[in-house]
């Protein structure tokens, strides 16, 4: 999977191990797709304050699981609801 653009509802499945450096990782749900934090991404700390909300997000391949690299809300001129 190249760099893509994903958009839907985040939903936290499971909060991860945090990252060696001791940064927070969670399992989360955008759409109907589970995607992982990346390790020490600043997105890791925006999980929790998303959830529930529509997102937009950079995803890729990460050690052979889908990934968000970054994100955020979507802008409320951007919403579908």
């Amino acid at each position: 999977m190249n760099k893509q653009t994903v958009t839907g509802t985040l939903t936290i499945v499971e909060r991860m191990r945090s990252s060696p450096s001791g940064n927070p990782r969670f399992l989360v749900r955008v759409g109907n797709t589970l995607y992982r934090t990346m390790p020490d991404s600043d997105f890791g700390y925006d999980v929790t304050n998303l959830e529930g909300k529509e997102v937009e997000v950079a995803v890729r391949m990460y050690h052979e699981h889908p990934s968000i690299e970054s994100g955020g809300p979507v802008p409320i001129i951007g919403r579908t609801t």
